[in-house]
């Protein structure tokens, strides 16, 4: 294919000057940036009437040359237009005769991004067949540069992602540090106090004409981690129940949420902290204040000459001309505030209420088979598996994995041709309803056969105010076959009343200890990470020599593995294990050393409890205090590592 270019005067193309268009503004036609966007063959414009063959060739092929004024110009629909670059798939340059050559090498010298563009080749018009070998050859050559920038391009995406991820782990561990160490910003950001004459106080509740009202915050929401009101007086009744809720506006999520009987409130300020401070995008905050039984009596702030921010009644209709009397304090975005200086945390309450969603995290399931029990740990993905025997049923209990409080209980079985149940409360019970293919009830979730896809989505709703129970999930085949089933994502719906009267639902007990899975060993061919050198050495003693700052990545690490240890067979001079600074999963970590070079030399790096993580990974950091660089050598070498393995306790 070839564009239009302008018909040429005594052999050579002739305009006075670019198109005015392009200087006037800049902008390449839209012609010509279509062709840009594909694969091209550029000619000098000198020898148009030699390229008819390019006709041929399915191909944009665009007229170039260049001009001592206006550079590089390509002849396009009867104008000479500036190029700006080198098309970026440019799949060959060709040329007819010795003067074509030159001129076309002189465009490719000109013009920006020449140099990447395939060298001038020289063909006979009309020799459709080297043209035809050229773009060929051309283009194998630019699938093999776009092949290496793509695997550079994901090289780099990896290192990005790495780097990321240890940013990630850090940040964990400096808000696990602060949190710990009682180090948390709590900066008092914002303060209303009583107005001066001390008497300003609005009531609100059954004997006052307000029950509820809202505050805007003058403050955003990112780091908010405490709001502070001031009662006027004790609580004018006894059984006066507050509930407080922060709401950011934008989004409209609920941020926190007290309920404060009357025992526990008192004259003066009281300070309602947060689990953490506020984190993500900053946001608009409204605090809202209801009193469902009883009556208190808030303070007052100052006369407030915006509206917007005066204290509204629940038809937002200002019911005075003053904000409240608060005050907000802020820290380090995910930080639990300081709990000294808190009168209240979030969730407390005298009477819980509402709903909630807690996670049933196990890691051991008991699943009979027949008479046989065994007690599995979970999978990697932490689900847990219950595999379906031939022409039979498996139990499987969980023990306390339904909650005290739970009304209804969810959770997604896998596995292609296996149904699934749950069931509480007497097994004899549930196996009965199993036998007789019981329809949905409480207590029961009725038989639920995977989909296409193995997936099975079960509900179990509970009789209300029910304690704490075990869990028995069922699984068969559905034709009668051995089936591989598992099950996972199991969450519990919970009444705040009949769990629990403050605080968060207990974790289900543990289960009797179970096998763990091997422990996993990553040799020196198969390291992950950075900071290591190439592989050395032969059969099976192969090592890699480690740098000064160097990350390691290990997948499968069970829950039982104490230590990440480390065989070494050399080392810089004078390293010992105090001149090694480890991190595992971004948490300090200890290092110890036992054994001698000749006889095997280990590292031992204990895994820290905090830095343990569901997924089972592990990121292992270390910098080297001691490292040597060999004359003639660019590298810096700390030990050379044959590989690292997890190890029990």
């Amino acid at each position: 294919m070839l564009l239009t270019p302008i018909p040429p005067r005594h052999g050579t193309p002739f305009l006075s000057r670019p198109s005015a268009a392009a200087d006037a503004h800049g902008a390449l036609p839209p012609t010509l940036l279509d062709a840009l966007r594909e694969p091209v063959i550029l000619f000098p414009a000198a020898e148009y009437q030699l390229a008819r063959d390019l006709l041929s060739v399915p191909v944009p092929a665009l007229a170039v040359e260049c001009d001592p004024e206006g550079g590089v110009l390509v002849h396009l629909d009867g104008q000479r237009v500036p190029l700006p670059a080198c098309p970026p798939m440019c799949l060959a340059a060709v040329a007819f005769t010795d003067e074509g050559e030159a001129a076309m090498q002189d465009a490719l010298d000109t013009m920006p991004g020449g140099d990447a563009a395939p060298a001038v080749a020289r063909i006979e018009p009309g020799d459709v067949m080297a043209l035809a070998c050229t773009v060929l050859g051309a283009s194998s050559g630019m699938l093999r540069r776009q092949a290496g920038q793509l695997t550079s391009t994901l090289r780099s995406l990896a290192q990005l992602r790495a780097q990321h991820d240890d940013q990630q782990r850090r940040l964990a561990a400096l808000e696990a540090f602060v949190a710990r160490d009682n180090r948390q910003d709590f900066d008092c950001v914002f303060a209303e106090p009583p107005a001066e004459d001390g008497e300003l106080a609005l009531r609100l509740g059954e004997d006052a004409n307000v029950r509820s009202l809202a505050q805007l915050l003058p403050v955003a929401s990112r780091g908010v981690s405490a709001i502070g009101l001031h009662l006027a007086e004790t609580p004018l009744t006894p059984d006066a129940l507050v509930a407080i809720r922060l709401h950011s506006l934008e989004d409209g999520r609920e941020r926190a949420a007290w309920r404060v009987p009357a025992a526990d409130l008192r004259p003066g300020w009281q300070v309602f902290g947060l689990d953490a401070a506020i984190t993500g995008l900053s946001r608009t905050l409204r605090l809202s204040v209801e009193v469902s039984s009883g009556t208190i009596a808030l303070s007052l702030g100052a006369e407030q000459p915006l509206p917007a921010f005066r204290i509204l009644g629940p038809d937002g209709v200002a019911v005075a001309s003053r904000s409240l009397a608060f005050k907000v304090w802020a820290g380090l975005p995910g930080v639990m505030p300081p709990l000294p200086q808190l009168d209240h945390i979030e969730g407390e309450a005298g009477e819980a209420q509402g709903f909630e969603e807690v996670p049933v995290a196990a890691d051991r399931i008991d699943v009979t088979r027949g008479r046989e029990v065994v007690t599995l740990g979970a999978l990697a993905d932490d689900t847990l598996p219950c595999d379906a025997p031939e022409g039979g049923t498996a139990f499987a209990r969980l023990r306390g994995g339904l909650p005290r409080g739970a009304m209804l209980l969810r959770a997604t079985g896998r596995g292609r041709g296996a149904e699934f149940a749950l069931g509480a409360g007497d097994l004899q019970e549930v196996r009965a309803r199993a036998e007789a293919g019981a329809p949905a009830a409480p207590g029961w979730s009725g038989w639920i056969a995977a989909d296409a896809a193995g997936l099975a989505e079960l509900r179990l709703s509970c009789e209300p105010g029910r304690g704490a129970a075990d869990l028995h999930i069922l699984t068969r085949g559905a034709d009668g076959r051995a089936t591989p089933a598992r099950i996972g994502g199991i969450a519990a719906t919970v009444v705040l009343a009949d769990a629990f009267g403050q605080g968060r639902p207990a974790a289900p007990p543990e289960a009797a200890p179970a096998p763990e899975p091997a422990l996993p060993e990553v040799t020196a061919p198969d390291f992950r990470g950075t900071g290591f050198h190439g592989l050395e050495g032969a059969g099976e003693r192969r090592w890699r020599w480690l740098g000064r700052q160097v990350s390691l990545a290990m997948q499968g690490v069970p829950r039982s593995a104490a230590a990440i240890e480390m065989s070494i067979v050399a080392t810089a001079p004078g390293l010992t294990a105090g001149s090694i600074a480890a991190t595992v999963n971004g948490m300090p970590a200890a290092v110890t050393m036992a054994g001698s070079l000749q006889d095997g030399l280990v590292a031992r790096i204990a895994i820290p409890p905090e830095a343990r993580r569901g997924d089972r990974s592990v990121t292992l950091g270390l910098a080297f205090g001691r490292c040597h660089q060999p004359p003639g050598d660019g590298r810096t070498l700390s030990v050379a590592c044959t590989g690292i393995r997890a190890a029990a306790g």
